[in-house]
């Protein structure tokens, strides 16, 4: 495959390859609900009640990094100062625990900003969930870097053809195969899956692997920060 630069539509290149795994950004779940967009989620972070509202500083942070509301971008952001705060030692690394603060506080805002703007499930009609969850189950690998429960409403209107990486209800970032004895369909009973690896397990039903972002996830298990 040649690269020019060019970004194509997915219409005229999704039969030229064998394309075994798809990776869902943030659009993926606007085309649904737009109030998933950055610059909405940024706004109701900004306006919540109590103290998981984004201060004026984290606000201020924005702008200075000129994120625009990707919250993405940020806690990428804080992650890297971090590592280097503590890579340095000395008075960089009394800033650390703020940091950290920061960090903590902004992740907060955002998932309880998208559980603030999430659609309700009745909004979405089933014959658009069972549409994405059979287009999904093409696929050996899903890959979502998105908070919402979008992806786990289509995979749930067809279970047996999807396993994911919270088979122990927590994920963990550090462990790329699982045993496939622990899930709890019939299908998933005889080999390993990898989830971040290439491996391709065998089965008589095609199983789609669904893996989470390792920055987190509020669908299930805990989200992953800079100091775990």
């Amino acid at each position: 495959m040649e690269f020019d630069g060019e970004l194509a539509d997915w219409l005229e290149i999704a039969e030229e390859h064998p394309w075994k795994g798809v990776l869902l950004g943030n659009g993926a779940s606007m085309v649904l609900w737009p109030k998933f967009g950055y610059r909405t989620l940024f706004q109701v972070a900004s306006e919540l009640s109590g103290p998981a509202a984004l201060s004026e500083k984290d606000q201020q942070l924005f702008r200075n990094l000129r994120a625009g509301g990707n919250f993405e971008q940020v806690l990428h952001d804080l992650a890297i100062s971090l590592q280097v705060a503590d890579a340095l030692g000395g008075a960089l690394q009394e800033g650390s625990d703020t940091i950290r603060q920061h960090y903590t506080h902004i992740r907060t805002a955002l998932i309880e900003a998208v559980h603030a703007v999430h659609v309700p499930y009745s909004r979405v009609a089933l014959g658009t969930l069972r549409r994405i969850g059979a287009y999904l189950g093409e696929h050996d690998y899903v890959f979502s870097t998105n908070y919402d429960l979008i992806v786990y409403w289509s995979m749930m209107q067809d279970a047996a053809r999807f396993t994911d990486c919270f088979l122990d209800g927590d994920f963990e970032p550090s462990v790329a195969e699982l045993d496939r004895t622990k899930a709890s369909t019939s299908t998933a009973r005889s080999t390993s899956i990898t989830c971040r690896g290439a491996a391709r397990a065998r089965t008589r039903t095609r199983t789609a692997r669904i893996c989470w972002s390792a920055w987190g996830s509020q669908s299930r298990g805990r989200t992953s920060s800079p100091s775990s």
